[in-house]
């Protein structure tokens, strides 16, 4: 909580704000596994450091060097040591490339700059090794422990739609916390049609919406002068 207070803060340069979502982040019944399991204590030290790199890129974004970088892909490793489920890391750096860092050209009034696009692409290059590695050997892990089920037992169709379902029920779930358990049976072929196309509609529609209105965001004003940085 303390760390993501100050990454919060750094950033947006709002106390009361930053205060405000920290501590929601802390007491919220979805985040209470992670502090009242000894086996989900992995969730918690993994996000112990992915705060740090997110810190630290944002240090080596002001002055790219060697050791920074190290020092990213450092905390990064830690993390994945702990729990590989950040292995999506690069693609949330890449997006801080875009806000709040705006290492290139953001906004619909301005063009992106392609080349410093790809650029930071190659940068994440090592970042994105690692997140390879990590995948396979987690795969490789629960593969030889039986934990990876058959897709004779459950077809990638199911996936898909558990997966898209799965999207629009934890916003659900964040937003009013019920039913919370200690397992989740996988519905299998149990999902109504109408359950997965809502779903659907709803990330896509909030995708879009997100999109659309990105440059109304009165943050956003306040971010091109000068007043809202990683750094």
């Amino acid at each position: 909580m303390v760390l993501l207070f100050f990454l919060l803060q750094k950033a947006t340069r709002l106390v009361l704000r930053s205060a405000l979502v920290a501590a929601l982040f802390a007491v919220h019944p979805l985040n209470v596994e992670c502090v009242a399991w000894v086996a989900e204590r992995k969730s918690l030290l993994s996000m112990f450091f992915l705060l740090p790199a997110l810190a630290a890129y944002g240090w080596y974004s002001e002055n790219r060097s060697t050791s920074r970088y190290l020092l990213v892909a450092g905390a990064f490793a830690l993390g994945l040591a702990a729990k590989p489920m950040i292995v999506t890391l690069p693609i949330l750096l890449l997006l801080c490339d875009y806000w709040p860092l705006e290492r290139v050209a953001a906004g619909a009034d301005v063009s992106v700059d392609h080349h410093a696009a790809v650029l930071l692409v190659a940068e994440k290059i090592p970042l994105f090794a690692l997140s390879a590695a990590s995948s396979w050997v987690t795969i490789y892990a629960q593969h030889g422990g039986g934990a990876l089920g058959s897709t004779d037992l459950l077809p990638l169709a199911w996936r898909i739609e558990n997966a898209i379902y799965s999207y629009a029920a934890y916003v659900g779930k964040g937003l009013w916390p019920s039913g919370l358990a200690v397992f989740y049976p996988h519905p299998e072929g149990s999902l109504p049609l109408w359950k997965v196309l809502a779903a659907g509609v709803l990330v896509a529609g909030s995708a879009v919406l997100a999109w659309r209105y990105r440059e109304s965001s009165s943050i956003i004003p306040t971010l091109r002068n000068g007043n809202t940085s990683l750094r």
